[in-house]
């Protein structure tokens, strides 16, 4: 009889086991389809976006509704709710060709510090986030770090049409292109709700 109940008991936990291991699974797999279906709707908007954004870089100087300077445009897709951001590199502080200065006036004085080390670290072909971390850089205090500074400008002078307007707001002096330079890239992100 105590042969029985130890039997028992031992059928009861692998039972409990088993299904708390289904349990942990279903919920991984819902977690990772969550993910995955973000993703797709992440790459459906950026897809959808596409006439938009070159509309607006064609376009550019006339009045269009996608503005280049990383101002949210809300988009909804199949009930979700989203943020376009697109922004004009030109527009970005570029870590080879702005000069520093211009990088103290426009960044926070933290992130300002940080591209000053970016700048000077001589890592070219890094990635540019890598980078960033690798300089001391918070990605929780700035997860979009393309969206402040770039690599790929064409331009030493920052395209003051369209620059981010998180960039802080004093502006005279700075060495600007004249506004009517057309836009060659942009970078876009797309954040949810």
């Amino acid at each position: 009889m105590l042969s029985t109940l130890v039997s028992l008991a031992l059928i009861m936990s692998l039972i409990v086991l088993t299904q708390s291991i289904a349990v942990s699974g279903i919920r991984t797999i819902k977690r990772l389809s969550q993910l995955e279906q973000q993703d797709l709707l992440e790459d459906s908007i950026r897809e959808l976006a596409r006439p938009l954004i070159a509309d607006a870089m064609l376009s550019f100087g006339e009045i269009h509704s996608l503005p280049l300077n990383s101002s949210p445009y809300p988009v909804t897709i199949d009930g979700q709710f989203a943020n376009l951001i697109v922004q004009d590199v030109n527009g970005l502080i570029d870590l080879s060709r702005t000069p520093r200065d211009v990088v103290k006036r426009l960044l926070p004085e933290d992130l300002g510090s940080i591209v000053m080390t970016m700048k000077s670290d001589g890592q070219i072909h890094t990635p540019l986030r890598q980078r960033f971390i690798e300089a001391g850089g918070d990605p929780n205090k700035y997860p979009d770090i393309e969206q402040w500074v770039t690599i790929k400008s064409n331009s030493s002078r920052i395209n003051m049409t369209n620059l981010p307007r998180h960039y802080q707001n004093d502006l005279t002096g700075l060495p600007q292109s004249n506004g009517s330079q057309q836009p060659q890239e942009v970078s876009v992100l797309v954040t949810f709700n």
